[in-house]
């Protein structure tokens, strides 16, 4: 019985070790882009995901090759691949993409790796190079865009909830540090971000309407920027008509405001693929500085027209 090397047996296992991690990481992203593809009619987007799909299968079956296992065998997270599948309908094909592909990164540094190391022979190296160039075409490919209307329409989103978070989150503060009734607060804010809601829709489709020429529908455009705001509204308000605390309602409202912020600034950070923190922290600076500032506004306004005690 010939027995391997121990310096042959340690890279041959850490070769194995990388090719299944691979092959199910392939696997996983070749079943997604499929399942979306069908989501797509016939024409450039359903192509785009068809050819990325066939990619990923073509990886996958080199993994295999190299490991001598079977891809009926290989277990991905199903409940990660369904949440992902969920949130294509949700939130749009684009975000489940752009999610997905941030974690090429890691098989692109694998195969760097891969390529720096002598695991390959000269067939698996010339394949493993093949593979990093088709990685990064992933990224041009992306970068011509996936056919998602809440792509295009997502600053006229951004509008509406970063307008809305700002207002809202400044007034609340001033009411509550000049008005003692829950239930006012949130009334008044009500009918103050219902109306603000409107106009600012109004503004986002005169702004389209006459603007420079664009893909944007004035009409849609209205709708993305009214409906966010309405939804930051609503969910801020909601704690004034339900707890009969102003303080603690204030507290649950910033807490429902840093939450919408924190998933708002996620899936914008993923769509355009900047920095989740960067984006957070810029809206948190903005409401947080507002409605320090509307609180001291609302104390002085209250004391010197004696409405402090309402």
């Amino acid at each position: 019985m010939t027995l391997r090397p121990p310096i042959l047996f340690s890279v041959t296992a850490q070769l194995d070790r990388i090719a299944d991690e691979q092959a199910r990481e392939e696997l996983f992203a070749y079943r997604l882009y499929s399942a979306l593809a069908r989501r797509f009619p016939d024409g450039e987007s359903r192509t785009m995901m068809n050819e990325l799909a066939r990619q990923e299968k073509s990886h996958v079956d080199f993994w295999l090759g190299v490991t001598g296992g079977d891809e009926q065998k290989i277990a991905i997270p199903k409940v990660k691949y369904w949440l992902l599948v969920l949130a294509s309908r949700i939130l749009g094909p684009a975000f489940t993409i752009r999610w997905l592909e941030r974690g090429e990164d890691k098989a692109i540094e694998a195969y760097k790796g891969l390529l720096d190391g002598e695991q390959l022979n000269p067939v698996q190296r010339a394949q493993v190079r093949k593979m990093l160039d088709e990685e990064h075409e992933h990224e041009q490919l992306l970068e011509r865009g996936i056919e998602d209307e809440r792509r295009l329409y997502l600053g006229a989103a951004v509008l509406g909830l970063n307008d809305a978070l700002v207002e809202l989150t400044g007034g609340l503060t001033g009411l509550v540090s000049s008005i003692r009734d829950p239930r006012l607060i949130g009334f008044a804010s009500l009918v103050v971000g219902i109306a603000a809601s409107m106009s600012m829709a109004a503004s986002n489709f005169l702004s389209v309407d006459i603007g420079e020429a664009s893909e944007l529908k004035p009409g849609k455009a209205a709708a993305y920027t009214g409906t966010a705001y309405i939804f930051v509204v609503v969910g801020l308000v909601l704690p004034f008509f339900l707890l009969s605390d102003r303080h603690v309602a204030l507290g649950v409202s910033w807490a429902s405001a840093v939450l919408i912020i924190a998933a708002f600034s996620f899936y914008s950070a993923v769509m355009q693929g900047k920095s989740f923190l960067r984006r957070f922290s810029v809206m948190i600076a903005f409401g947080l500085g507002v409605a320090v500032i509307s609180f001291f506004v609302g104390r002085i306004l209250g004391a010197m027209i004696g409405i402090e005690t309402v």
